[in-house]
């Protein structure tokens, strides 16, 4: 299991895939009806792996990330993925 701490927060991350120039990095974020990021482990992402650097991570407060008692906004949703990125 990968842990990042990312904007403060600590995020369970998994990344398939490699990073080249000629492709992009896939961001694969669960939300309404896909409930943490083994929703997409098992499905779509090795077949993008294939071809595209990948990222999947649990939001804050689901699966194995950390559950702060604030930062639950889109803007906080944000700045952790952006911090992610970086």
């Amino acid at each position: 299991m990968a842990e990042i701490t990312a904007n403060g927060v600590r995020l369970h991350v998994q990344r398939l895939g490699t990073a080249r120039s000629d492709n992009h990095t896939v961001v694969m974020m669960h939300g309404m009806v896909m409930d943490n990021l083994s929703s997409f482990y098992y499905t779509l992402a090795n077949p993008v792996a294939l071809n595209h650097e990948l990222l999947l991570y649990d939001q804050r407060a689901h699966c194995r990330s950390d559950r702060p008692p604030t930062g639950y906004t889109p803007g906080d949703s944000v700045a952790d993925l952006r911090a992610l990125l970086a």
